[in-house]
């Protein structure tokens, strides 16, 4: 026979990886601050204080609470999708048409949401996105919200559990150090990596110039349709390496691939060098395409400096600017390509 509790109608029902479990309860431990909700009316299965009641019927009472609950909270990441729970359940609660709240967590975009989940407007855990959350659960629950003062913190711990996990899971299982780079500090892809297309090189390399500081918005520029697709594939497969995560409703190049974008400039500078002459640094500037001023061309020196600094290349000063050409070094470096493009 079923308690009270069991029959209780839940106000909020957490759908999770068990995976995720510590993202989900940092999570709950917020929605309870921010809200002062009772424990048995809130469902996380993997969460002490939130599980099912001991004896209970696991697959009916998930099966009427995930219909039943007055919000239903996607915690979405890239364990969700190898969830057959929580797939289901985000699926049943799409087909019942109740208030769903999809919630993207540890570096993941909505590019993860399937079918007709992309039609959801799906809030990340940062800052700013976890203030609405919060914001919008309270107004569809009529619950009083405490101020943000006394809640705050718990943000926080949300979006630091999130940021770590982003970082693990971006990290290669190959022969690799933990970071996905050599002992030398260098990017190293894993041996089933395909290499990077041009194309997604260079949209790499755009991405990296300091007018974009790293980051892209998931809304790219004002292209559509087919003319978005090219750079929307790119972005997933920079995440899928690690080498970007969605934050904040954009994608920021993670350290792992700023690491791979520095080589990638290493590169493209050393192919526009001659051997017997040097070149000028607004010439250099010209042909790499680091053209936007002087903080484009403040940004080529640092990667010549480094370049000299690895005896690769011969910088020039004098009080009219800076010159340089390669080293024979240099040309070997080039030649033998030491990342996978």
């Amino acid at each position: 026979m079923m308690s009270d509790v069991e029959h209780a109608e839940l106000d909020v029902f957490v759908s999770h990886s068990t995976k995720d479990a510590e993202l989900a309860q940092a999570l709950v431990e917020l929605i309870r601050t921010a809200l002062n909700i009772p424990s048995e009316r809130i469902r996380c299965t993997s969460v002490p204080g939130y599980k099912l009641p001991v004896g209970a019927d696991a697959d009916e009472q998930l099966r009427r609470e995930t219909l039943s609950a007055k919000v239903f909270v996607g915690l979405v990441t890239d364990m969700s999708s190898e969830s057959a729970y929580v797939l289901f359940e985000l699926g049943a609660r799409w087909g019942s048409s109740g208030f769903l709240a999809p919630l993207l967590g540890a570096g993941c975009g909505p590019e993860v949401l399937a079918g007709p989940l992309r039609g959801l407007n799906a809030l990340s855990c940062t800052e700013t996105d976890l203030l609405q959350f919060i914001r919008n659960i309270a107004g569809h629950l009529t619950a009083r919200l405490e101020v943000t003062e006394v809640y705050l913190g718990k943000i926080e711990a949300v979006i630091a559990v999130s940021e770590r996990l982003a970082e693990e899971r971006s990290r290669p299982s190959a022969n690799n150090s933990l970071d996905g780079t050599g002992t030398d500090g260098t990017y190293t892809p894993s041996s089933d990596e395909p290499p990077l297309s041009d194309f997604q090189i260079d949209y790499l390399l755009e991405i990296s110039k300091p007018r974009n500081e790293g980051s892209i918005s998931a809304v790219i520029d004002d292209r559509t349709g087919r003319a978005i697709a090219p750079y929307q594939e790119a972005l997933e497969l920079f995440q899928e390496r690690g080498l970007m995560r969605y934050s904040g409703g954009a994608y920021n190049l993670t350290s792992k691939g700023w690491k791979l974008v520095d080589q990638l400039w290493a590169l493209k500078i050393l192919e526009a060098l001659d051997f017997k002459d040097f070149i000028k640094d607004t010439d250099l500037a010209d042909v790499v395409g680091l053209t936007d001023g002087q903080t484009e061309l403040d940004e080529l020196r640092r990667h010549v400096d480094a370049l000299e600094r690895d005896n690769l290349v011969k910088v020039n000063r004098n009080m009219h600017g800076w010159s340089v050409r390669i080293l024979e070094q240099g040309v070997t470096h080039r030649k033998h390509r030491p990342i996978a493009l």
